[in-house]
């Protein structure tokens, strides 16, 4: 059937970064359902291998729902942004190329969706390790939220903080003037911290439509670097810099959960890297007494111990928590 409306129902992007060991099982994931007013965006972002070859090859296949388009290397915030400009529909749906759709259970969310219209549609997100599924639920049950967003946010256990699993519409991106943060590797949290601001209402669906690959060898989310911390760091100056004083008091909680999981990336740098990071550790300090008494023991900890030290002790307490409980 022809799909060649001036707009349709969903815009799927994929930025896709040598990726040939999974883009295949992505788009036949996607192309596994009943929806006819869709359209699958490939942003190939300067690949060296044979995701080109992969992707064309769908185009080609099914022309009238794939279409792919070829960029130099900027990496996934730019090529999202890039898929972003191009898309029909009008729901944006982003996907990593080595995830997943679990179509079913897509489509009872997008019927949801469409009868709440929500500016942003949350998804809990299932996790696929070694063949099995495991589901990761962010919050508990349904809900709908048209006031008081970011406190509410602020206080879930786990930022949302991913931009996949998510239902966005499109009008609100575009209305908000909403893209992602190129040349940082934590463009999702900077994209959704600002989407959380922006939005006027909220619908969170316990449906686990999307499948998240662990542990895959290229992935950046697998990466500890100091840029990681750096890229962060960049994101809370931004942020903070741009958010409402009524809504200081919220962002800074949900940040302070970030800047809590960056003792974890500073831990195994190098001695140049970690020296470089030490004054914007100390900047962002008092973020630890915006959240929870866990974060505040942290912060005493930090003040009498110092940074190395509370870094060294984390991590040993989350290596003795994952190998003995």
């Amino acid at each position: 059937m022809s799909n060649n409306s001036k707009e349709l129902n969903v815009s799927f992007i994929i930025p896709a970064y040598n990726c040939e060991k999974y883009l295949e099982d992505c788009i036949k994931s996607i192309l596994n359902q009943s929806l006819i007013s869709y359209e699958i965006i490939i942003v190939n972002d300067g690949s060296t291998d044979n995701t080109w070859t992969i992707a064309k090859y769908y185009e080609r296949k099914y022309l009238d729902f794939v279409k792919v388009f070829n960029k130099i290397n900027g990496g996934a915030a730019s090529a999202r942004n890039f898929g972003m400009n191009h898309a029909r529909g009008k729901y944006i749906i982003f996907v990593d190329s080595d995830d997943m759709i679990l179509t079913a259970l897509f489509e009872k969310s997008l019927i949801i969706a469409e009868k709440v219209k929500a500016d942003i549609f949350i998804n809990d997100m299932s996790l696929y390790l070694n063949g099995e599924i495991k589901k990761n639920e962010l919050l508990a049950s349904d809900n709908f939220i048209n006031q008081n967003i970011l406190e509410y946010i602020s206080k879930l256990k786990k930022f949302p903080g991913s931009s996949c699993s998510k239902i966005f519409k499109k009008s609100f991106l575009k209305k908000n003037d909403i893209y992602f943060f190129e040349g940082i590797v934590n463009e999702d949290i900077d994209f959704m911290l600002t989407c959380f601001r922006k939005c006027t209402s909220i619908y969170h669906c316990s449906n686990s439509w999307y499948l998240y690959r662990q542990n895959v060898e290229h992935s950046v989310t697998n990466t500890l670097s100091s840029k990681s911390c750096i890229d962060m760091f960049k994101v809370m100056d931004k942020q903070l810099l741009e958010t409402e004083k009524k809504d200081l008091e919220y962002i800074s909680r949900i940040l302070c959960y970030e800047y809590s999981t960056l003792f974890f990336y500073y831990y195994p740098l190098c001695r140049s890297d970690k020296y470089i990071l030490r004054n914007n550790f100390k900047k962002y300090k008092y973020l630890l007494l915006c959240r929870g008494v866990k974060e505040k023991l942290i912060y005493q900890f930090y003040s009498i111990f110092g940074l190395n030290l509370t870094s060294n002790l984390i991590n040993l307490i989350y290596k003795f928590r994952k190998e003995y409980l």
